[in-house]
């Protein structure tokens, strides 16, 4: 895919930026970390360049990453690692990246390889997914909650706290109860109707045997007969 590059004053000076503009469903994560790169003057273009493609940005990332981690060699190993993460991912950012964000600030998220690849690359990332902390209901239902645990918290069958004979405290799921009985009833109405249908059948199997009986009969008595003609002829 291809990209247009545009050019701006960026500030007050004279010195025209270059900015990779987004096609039609472009990769956001790709054109966020090139274009914070290009405003920085980490990242440049040829003065007459207009277009690129996603294979020379990609080559672009990977030669100022590998800067970047031969500069660092004396960090952590925690730190390469996630220039090496980061290196793997760089192939899929034209497809975009999943991301989990923490509700309760805009610059929580649930840390994962695509966070890190950001962090290795030096641009903060920031979200906009924040409850209102005047909201008093949402924050507390929320606090440090991530997106996929609102989602799975959602998705979660309750129970119903119920007692038994013994007085002793059961939890028990009402609405599987309800189920279950639903699901035997239908299953005793089958079970009738296959009664019903296999009896209707035996009693047509029986009618059908007699209507044949009654025929051969017929039959039987028209050839007779026929003979007895023919020994009077």
């Amino acid at each position: 895919m291809l990209y247009r590059v545009r050019r701006f004053k960026w500030h007050a000076s004279d010195r025209l930026v270059p900015i990779v503009l987004q096609a039609v469903n472009g990769p956001c994560p790709l054109l966020a970390i090139v274009n914070c790169l290009t405003l920085a003057d980490k990242l440049s273009f040829h003065p007459e360049q207009r277009q690129v493609s996603f294979e020379e940005l990609q080559l672009m990332l990977r030669s100022y990453l590998e800067g970047v981690m031969a500069e660092r060699k004396s960090e952590l190993a925690s730190a390469l690692r996630s220039h090496e993460d980061a290196l793997e991912l760089l192939p899929r950012l034209e497809q975009g990246l999943d991301i989990n964000v923490v509700f309760a600030a805009a610059s929580r998220f649930e840390y994962t390889p695509a966070i890190a690849m950001f962090d290795a690359f030096g641009v903060p990332l920031y979200h906009g997914w924040c409850y209102d902390p005047q909201d008093k209901a949402t924050a507390e239902a929320l606090k440090d909650m991530s997106y996929n645990q609102a989602v799975q918290l959602l998705t979660t069958d309750f129970t119903i706290p119920s007692k038994s004979s013994n007085g002793k405290s059961n939890d028990a799921t009402v609405a599987n109860n309800d189920d279950e009985d639903e699901v035997k009833r239908h299953a005793d109405d089958d079970v009738e109707e296959c009664k019903a249908d296999k009896d209707n059948d035996n009693d047509g199997a029986q009618e059908q045997q007699q209507l044949l009986q009654q025929l051969q009969q017929q039959q039987q008595q028209q050839q007779q007969q026929q003979q007895q003609q023919q020994q009077q002829q």
